[in-house]
């Protein structure tokens, strides 16, 4: 066997045979060309090398060279002279031929190591490019920009066709070339390279593997004239789009194109052109035209205005894809919105001045523009900080403090009466979500613990439970510090309640001259009383009874704690007569 052999064997190849041991190759179907000596010929080829009848290393590589330009030349004719309508299908045809017949040329000279140094892959790819991508290059990125923007105006194109002649433009400057079987065809790839002391050599160790940068040259210069090509298109679609739609429809139509455009790049536009090609999208449809959707009668301010939830989704979604000032816009604007509708409850008299009326209504405002950002803008965390923001510059003055004590005051005495556990949860949430607004936390924090400790001394409160859990939230919102005097009131309770069990057990069993005596031990500093009840009640006036139950008391408190010193709260006493 000797070189005229293969020659033979390989003019066979351009002749009639491509299909055929293509799909020998990639299926291992040999029936179909058993009747030839194709399958033979990388067997052949082992030989030329051996033997007394060895070809010399020059006739070979001189052979290979001559063989390969001669196909690759006889595919370029063809297509040189194929109508525009014709070359795109043209062209990814016949690049299937060339990489089927370099994937073959390699496989049937891989034996030959005297030929390790030639790369076969690499000779076919560079006939390729010399000698078909760049004579055609301009007609076929021509009509590939047309075909993309026939398939952004919903037209009926080949995008399988698209994506394998982009993906063949992409593979022409491979630095380092190599054929892959992939799905019904072949795939070129760049080689696995490690580093070496003498520079880079092939290896199958993946741990110790790089893949080396590739010029793309032909890619870039396709990118070029798309990029191009795409300023026109969207900027004529735009601009024609902008002038008879209402700003939803715009948004939908604009977020629609986006969509399709991204399904393109997952299919058939190369990762190199997306950036870019998101760039001038956006650029275009979204940054260009911010104003514009602002300001129309159906735009931003609207649908915040209209509850437009639906639009407002749209919107987000669109904007999204471009950070910084369009969602600086939906921030603005629905800050503004915000503080607006705030002001417009606070100067409502009718409803300000009334806790039960103002309180629920912040609520219900609330709950809307939460449910608006959860919804529409995805608990956007920047969107979530503007929101919480505008709630707390319109709430900013004492009027917001009080009332929300007050309404504290009105659940805990009566408006928690009949209600079930998770109604009493959800109002508890209702009223944190509202202190966590509020700008003077403090005066809440003064107003709430007198109240809370004229519902504790009088014993007025429906749902000790319910009011030990707001004080947990308030707890996990502002910290310890804020509730211990909220939380020493209930200490208070509670140790007062044991002393008067002790008390209780002592020989007299709490009764002192017919007297059932309770006291209540209060820590200074921690409750909020009537001044007047501290001072203002005269010691004289009160009944020897009294005063010796009251003796009765700091003797049996002494000796449970003799740090401590008792300064009775005159004015806060009870009574309860009992008749027999």
């Amino acid at each position: 066997m000797n070189i005229e052999t293969v020659k033979k064997g390989i003019k066979d190849i351009k002749e009639s045979l491509i299909d055929k041991i293509r799909d020998y190759l990639l299926n291992g179907n040999y029936r179909k060309i058993s009747s030839s000596d194709l399958i033979k010929v990388h067997t052949i080829c082992g030989n030329m090398m051996r033997g007394t009848r060895a070809e010399p290393i020059e006739v070979v590589v001189k052979f290979l060279e001559e063989t390969i330009t001669d196909f690759i030349a006889t595919l370029s004719k063809k297509l040189l002279t194929l109508p525009d309508q014709d070359l795109l299908a043209g062209f990814q045809k016949e690049t299937e031929s060339y990489l089927t017949f370099a994937f073959w040329t390699d496989l049937s000279f891989q034996a030959l190591s005297k030929l390790e140094k030639t790369d076969i892959i690499k000779l076919c790819q560079q006939k390729f490019k010399d000698l078909i991508a760049v004579p055609l290059k301009s007609r076929i990125y021509n009509l590939v920009n047309i075909e993309i923007n026939n398939d952004r105006d919903g037209k009926i194109v080949d995008k399988n066709i698209l994506k394998k002649i982009l993906r063949t433009i992409n593979s022409v400057d491979i630095a380092h070339p190599t054929l892959e079987k992939e799905e019904n065809s072949f795939v070129m790839r760049e080689k696995q390279l490690s580093h070496t002391a003498t520079g880079h050599s092939l290896t199958e160790d993946s741990s110790n593997a790089f893949y080396s940068f590739s010029t793309k040259e032909l890619l870039s210069e396709w990118i070029d004239t798309q990029i191009e090509s795409l300023k026109l298109y969207i900027s004529e679609r735009v601009s024609s789009s902008i002038k008879v739609m209402s700003a939803p429809e715009f948004i939908k139509y604009s977020l629609i194109y986006c969509i399709e455009e991204d399904n393109r790049k997952g299919f058939y536009l190369p990762i190199d052109i997306h950036r870019k090609v998101d760039q001038v999208n956006y650029q275009t449809i979204i940054k260009n035209n911010l104003q514009t959707i602002q300001e129309m009668e159906s735009g931003l301010k609207a649908m915040f205005v209209h509850d437009k939830k639906d639009e407002l989704s749209d919107v987000y979604d669109l904007y999204i894809r471009l950070p910084g000032e369009p969602l600086k816009s939906i921030r603005d604007t629905m800050k503004d919105f915000i503080i607006k509708k705030g002001e417009e409850l606070y100067k409502n008299q009718e409803i300000a001045r009334d806790p039960l009326k103002f309180v629920p209504e912040l609520i219900k405002f609330k709950s809307h523009i939460d449910g608006l950002v959860s919804f529409c803008f995805k608990n956007n965390t920047k969107l979530i900080d503007a929101k919480n923001k505008a709630f707390t510059s319109f709430m900013n003055k004492e009027h917001y403090s009080k009332q929300l004590s007050n309404y504290c005051d009105y659940l805990f005495k009566m408006g928690f009466k009949g209600k079930k556990d998770d109604q009493i949860e959800e109002e508890l949430r209702n009223v944190n979500n509202i202190f966590k607004c509020i700008s003077n936390k403090i005066i809440f924090q003064y107003e709430y613990v007198k109240k809370l400790s004229e519902r504790m001394l009088n014993g007025k409160s429906c749902n000790i439970v319910a009011e030990k859990n707001l004080i947990s939230m308030l707890k996990a919102d502002q910290g310890m510090t804020y509730v211990d005097r909220m939380t020493q009131i209930f200490e208070d309770l509670d140790k007062s309640s044991a002393s008067v069990d002790k008390f209780k057990s002592l020989t007299h069993k709490g009764v002192v001259k017919n007297v059932v005596f309770n006291c209540q031990v209060l820590r200074m500093g921690a409750w909020e009383i009537d001044k007047n009840r501290e001072f203002q009640f005269d010691l004289t006036k009160k009944s020897p009874l009294l005063r010796e139950c009251q003796k009765q008391w700091e003797a049996f408190y002494k000796q449970l704690y003799n740090s401590y010193t008792l300064k009775w709260v005159n004015g806060a006493v009870s009574r309860e007569l009992f008749f027999t």
